[in-house]
């Protein structure tokens, strides 16, 4: 019979979640308002382009637009506090 060894393995408890939620929303707020509209219907009301676009009262090729835009600035920003957790405290 195969000896098993437990593994310590950190799973992502409560905690975590809401910090990352938290991080994601403080960059939400700092995104122009037509690119924050955009990526709130998108992405926390899962609406489709047209819905957003419809809503907004503009063209779908624009909530693309808008929406690659805010997902570049996240990323941007997200990325920075990603790399600044990493290299911890100065």
């Amino acid at each position: 019979m195969p000896a098993f060894q437990l593994v310590d393995v950190a799973v992502p408890g409560p905690a975590e979640e809401i910090s990352d939620h938290d991080a994601v929303w403080s960059a939400v707020l700092t995104l122009p308002v037509r690119q924050r509209a955009v990526i709130v219907l998108r992405f926390y009301e899962d609406l489709t382009e047209a819905q957003t676009a419809k809503i907004l009262g503009i063209a779908v090729g624009t909530v693309k637009s808008h929406c690659y835009a805010g997902c570049q600035r996240l990323a941007g920003l997200l990325g920075e506090q990603t790399e600044s957790q990493m290299r911890g405290p100065r």
